[in-house]
């Protein structure tokens, strides 16, 4: 018998390297479905509901291992990181139902049971960096002179490096930092602008991550708190390697914009930008074939939200799809993708006479055709 236990990521379409190999692989069509009868199998799949195809991949998998006859230990764990206590609401709960099924199966593998304790000590890994202060008392002859790694430790710049290089990815400044939100608002949403201090090559869906750098009172702060030498030399190395991207792009063909949120006057997001946009001769404006519509759902006493606007306006969402336009839809991420994809495939099996599954197929074509965009936030 074969063990394999399975965590999923919020992966998408994005697998690559070893595991699209593998998938690939378990998608042929001459493995029989006893091919894995002697597997059996966990997967926990960690996502976020606030996704379209949440836990897509740990679902997949875990059909496609049933189907080539592998037997499941336990049913497949879904944590979502929309969950007040993030993901790890569920996978706790799983792991402990999943270390007592195999203890059940072979005591063997838990001798000390599964409940047992393992010591803080023994899970904490070695540390990742390694600090070496050379104080000026104790420093090595070889350490006082100028030497290149002296003088690397002065002139480095604070910021992390990527492997194998002498510099950081990319610099950044921070030129703007605005709240977005208005008072009375149940949430804080802010605005950050940044210059390039120094260039880097990005792609359109990159993700950018910001790595602050330091403050030299607190610096100044900490070492005299810790009373270390300020001139002593520390060396800390890393092995990670962070890249920061940005992009932004204009689409060419026509756009209907839906945005929904609570209330126009304190959640209205970026809201000079897109009325400029749907102004005569705009990218959002009816001129250029398109359109922009919003949905304020406390605003009224009877709930309103983008669902509600798209089925409002089906004749109109219908024909510019029919016509090549895209649409692009941003909202909050709880229930709003799934509801918007409900009152889509409703227009199109209407419009066409069709099924659910053609009109949903119909449907992510057009996703992957980049014509039907969704932004959610939490």
């Amino acid at each position: 018998i074969v063990y394999l236990i399975v965590f999923t990521f919020l992966v998408f379409f994005l697998i690559t390297g070893l595991l699209e190999e593998f998938w690939r692989f378990l998608l042929q069509r001459n493995l029989g479905n006893s091919w894995l009868q002697r597997l059996r199998f966990a997967v926990f799949g960690l996502c976020d509901s606030g996704y379209e195809k949440y836990n897509f991949v740990a679902k997949k998998l875990h059909k496609r291992l049933l189907d080539l006859g592998a037997t499941t230990i336990i049913e497949k764990g879904m944590g979502d990181d929309q969950h007040p206590s993030g993901y790890e609401a569920t996978l706790d709960p799983w792991m402990m139902s999943l270390w007592g099924t195999l203890y059940q199966i072979n005591p063997k593998y838990f001798r000390k049971g599964p409940d047992v304790v393992i010591p803080l000590d023994d899970l904490i890994d070695q540390p990742k960096y390694r600090l070496l202060y050379h104080k000026q008392e104790t420093r090595e002859p070889a350490l006082m002179v100028e030497s290149d790694i002296v003088e690397s430790a002065r002139e480095m710049s604070p910021g992390k490096l990527s492997k194998d290089k002498s510099k950081p990815d990319c610099f950044l400044k921070m030129t703007k930092n605005e709240v977005l939100t208005k008072a009375g608002s149940t949430k804080e949403v802010r605005q950050f602008e940044f210059q390039f201090v120094s260039s880097i090559k990005y792609e359109v869906g990159d993700v950018v991550e910001l790595l602050p750098s330091q403050d030299s009172l607190a610096i100044d702060a900490f070492i005299e708190r810790c009373d270390l030498d300020p001139e002593s030399f520390i060396t800390v190395s890393s092995s990670k390697r962070d890249r920061a991207v940005q992009a932004e792009v204009s689409p060419t063909a026509p756009v209907m914009f839906f945005f929904g949120c609570r209330n126009e006057d304190t959640d209205f997001l970026y809201r000079d930008l897109w009325e400029s946009h749907a102004r005569e001769g705009g990218m959002l404006s009816q001129v250029k074939g398109g359109g922009f519509y919003t949905a304020f759902s406390r605003d009224q006493p009877k709930k309103v939200y983008v669902q509600h606007k798209i089925r409002e306006m089906r004749k109109e969402v219908w024909d510019l799809l029919c016509d090549g336009a895209a649409v692009y839809v941003a909202g909050s991420s709880k229930k709003m993708p799934c509801d918007v994809m409900s009152a889509l495939e409703e227009i199109v099996m209407e419009e066409t006479g069709g099924s659910k599954e053609t009109a949903s197929r119909w449907l992510k074509a057009l996703e992957k055709a980049g014509r039907y965009n969704v932004e959610a936030w939490s």
